[in-house]
């Protein structure tokens, strides 16, 4: 694909320049990327038209809107005047029928499109081929593939993993779907219930509720749809301003919300204990920087879902704190950190993920050493563009500063 935002390259490794001092700022936060891509399977299965206003165009989005034009989906977009990371999506629903009978998808790196597509392909009449990077092909599938079968779908796949061959139709039913490996699946299906007739069962955990949420309330026969500021996203700035002070407020952001992530300020400073599956969600990472800033014990619990995402990130977080000075220990569902009795000069390695790199140019914004210079570098810093592509622009401007290159 097409790059969507020409953005000045970085260097790599990227330095990042610890704040010189409170904050005083507001920040725009690209719209979430959860909201948009269910918002775009509903659209597509609505009548008439959907304008989807403040969607994320970034890599995840915009493979998801890759692969609903290969199904035979008509989607215009146009810039959007908020914010560069983010476009006016018009989709036109065809009452949940799919047009296309045959399609070879390719997802990227993303999760939620390659889950929320296999359910929408099953939906559709014909033979579909979804694929992803080597990464998305080592994450799970066989959940939502079984609950697939167990409705009528025919799918070839390769041990529970992509590359798969998906053919349909599904046939009205009831299908129970777990979630002890990503709540994906179950949201997978409950964003086409509707159309295919199918109840489903499914345990409540945050990101389940919000697709139940968004699902009874859609307008099925188009509209429009504001997608709000992604929490996750604006979690590193309200992380930044609990650690460095002053005033930093994020546009357009919600009294409530449908994302769990929007409950972070609730939870600094950070607690000794923290659940991924009832507190937070991916923000529970933004924590431990901020426990690991801090110099807090933290014990990072129900996270195993952590391992199987774009890197095993409970591995990442242990290893990279433990370069900073920061004692960090896994556990097969977590992470315990202990104060760090000094801070180290480090390179992290990103593993060619956007939170792991985000979440440590938050912890080198902090000016542990007391010189105002930069101790942590990041590889790979261009990772970011996976879901907010301006997201050093965004700190330099929450700093204060110009744009570095």
């Amino acid at each position: 694909m097409r790059r969507p935002i020409a953005m000045p390259p970085l260097a790599d490794p990227l330095p990042i320049l610890p704040a010189r001092g409170p904050l005083d700022a507001v920040v725009g936060i690209p719209g979430s990327k959860s909201l948009t891509n269910r918002a775009l399977i509903l659209a597509a299965l609505s009548n008439g038209v959907t304008r989807l206003e403040g969607a994320l165009w970034a890599e995840d989005t915009r493979w998801m809107v890759e692969g609903l034009r290969r199904l035979g989906f008509k989607i215009e977009e146009q810039p959007d005047p908020l914010n560069g990371c983010n476009r006016i999506l018009c989709v036109e629903g065809r009452g949940g029928k799919v047009p296309a009978r045959e399609a070879e998808l390719f997802v990227g790196t993303a999760g939620t499109a390659a889950r929320f597509l296999a359910a929408l392909c099953a939906l559709g009449e014909g033979r579909f081929r979804l694929d992803g990077t080597p990464r998305m092909r080592e994450r799970p599938m066989q959940e939502v593939f079984d609950a697939l079968r167990r409705l009528g779908a025919e799918i070839r796949d390769t041990e529970g993993r992509l590359p798969a061959e998906i053919r349909g139709p599904l046939r009205a039913g009831r299908v129970r779907v777990d979630d002890r490996e990503s709540s994906q699946f179950a949201s997978a299906l409950l964003l086409v219930a509707r159309r295919a007739e199918v109840e489903v069962e499914a345990p409540s955990s945050p990101y389940i509720e919000m697709t139940r949420e968004l699902v009874r309330a859609w307008n099925w026969e188009g509209g429009s749809y504001d997608v709000e500021p992604d929490a996750s996203s604006a979690g590193y700035f309200l992380a930044l301003r609990h650690l460095l002070g002053g005033r930093l407020e994020i546009a357009r952001w919600p009294s409530t919300s449908l994302q769990v992530d929007h409950r972070l300020p609730t939870f600094l400073p950070p607690p000794a204990a923290i659940s991924r599956k009832g507190d937070l969600g991916d923000s529970v990472m933004t924590l431990a920087i901020v426990a690991a800033a801090l110099r807090r014990p933290l014990h990072l619990r129900d996270a195993g879902n952590l391992r199987r995402q774009e890197c095993d990130r409970l591995a990442a977080l242990a290893a990279e704190l433990a370069k900073c000075g920061v004692p960090a220990r896994e556990e097969p569902e977590g992470l315990v950190l202990a104060p760090a009795k000094a801070f180290r000069p480090a390179v992290i390695e990103t593993y060619r993920d956007h939170r792991i790199a985000m979440c440590f140019a938050v912890l080198g914004s902090v000016d542990v050493q007391s010189d105002g210079r930069p101790w942590i570098r990041l590889r790979d810093p261009r990772c970011v563009d996976k879901t907010f592509p301006n997201f050093f622009e965004t700190l330099e401007t929450a700093m204060g500063r110009g744009v570095r290159t």
